[in-house]
């Protein structure tokens, strides 16, 4: 009887691990999606302000608010791009928005 229930006990925690899983996963491809989810989907900022709030406007996909964690450049074929790290406030999510900033510097 105490065998059943453990294995029991092991098989709602597997999946509930598989259930998180899952939801990480949606979650990554959510945000990858928006709009500055990737380099191919960078938005274009016309200022550094831009990138300032559109951090702040925009929302997880499970309606936390976002924070800047931090910035870095990247060059990729002949463009410059603002990578911001964002986290959320509520999932503790990590990601980056990419931001098209060529024209800053033409």
């Amino acid at each position: 009887m105490t065998g059943l229930v453990l294995g029991l006990a092991l098989l709602v925690a597997l999946a509930a691990a598989g259930w998180r899983a899952l939801r990480r996963v949606r979650l990554a491809r959510r945000l990858a999606a928006l709009p500055g989810g990737s380099l191919e989907t960078a938005m274009v900022a016309a200022s550094f302000r831009d990138i300032e709030d559109e951090v702040g406007r925009r929302r997880c996909p499970c309606g936390g608010r976002l924070s800047l964690r931090g910035e870095s450049s990247r060059e990729h074929a002949g463009r410059r791009y603002r990578v911001a790290a964002v986290e959320c406030e509520l999932c503790e999510r990590r990601s980056r928005v990419y931001f098209d900033v060529t024209g800053l510097f033409h």
